[in-house]
């Protein structure tokens, strides 16, 4: 009799992220504009609420997004945001707001790795009042033709402050 009880109990566990993940391959799904991404969208069975990313090896697993922000003057965890985002880059604004949050004031400086580097975010950062430090994907040449778009000097822009943020992420 126990063992029929547990098959019940193993049945209804399937079903159950059976469900989950068709309710999130519809939500992933919604988020795709070419009619053929729709159609080769994948959610896990076994952890539906995970997306499938890129790994550091070139293949591709079932994974999450973790930002993590840390004052790099005290040497301490800022904040810790999970994300189902294959991509770094919608992520500053919302680690912004949690970190703004958690020190009562926004950053001076936020150093972050080229996934996160792009005009939405640099312009953001300056509303802010925050200087963005990061690397550019094209390198030296895009990152000096950058500056120089914008009218920006490398040399004098908010010069000598010592940098009080680092946003890392890793896909787990």
């Amino acid at each position: 009799m126990g063992e029929q009880r547990d098959f019940r109990g193993a049945a209804r566990e399937k079903q159950q992220r059976l469900e989950l993940a068709q309710k999130e391959l519809e939500k992933l799904r919604a988020t795709k504009t070419r009619p053929e991404a729709r159609l080769e969208a994948r959610v896990s069975e076994t952890d539906p609420e995970a997306r499938i990313m890129k790994q550091a090896d070139g293949g591709f697993a079932s994974s999450y997004n973790v930002q993590i922000s840390t004052d790099t003057t005290h040497g301490m965890t800022v904040c810790v945001e999970v994300s189902q985002s294959a991509t770094d880059y919608g992520q500053l604004g919302r680690a912004m707001e949690k970190m703004e949050e958690n020190l009562s004031r926004p950053p001076e400086q936020v150093v972050v790795d080229a996934g996160f580097t792009g005009r939405e975010n640099i312009l953001a950062m300056d509303s802010k009042g925050a200087d963005l430090i990061g690397s550019l994907a094209g390198g030296a040449s895009q990152a000096a033709g950058q500056m120089e778009r914008w009218s920006v000097d490398p040399a004098s822009h908010r010069a000598g402050r010592p940098a009080r943020i680092t946003m890392m992420a890793w896909n787990v």
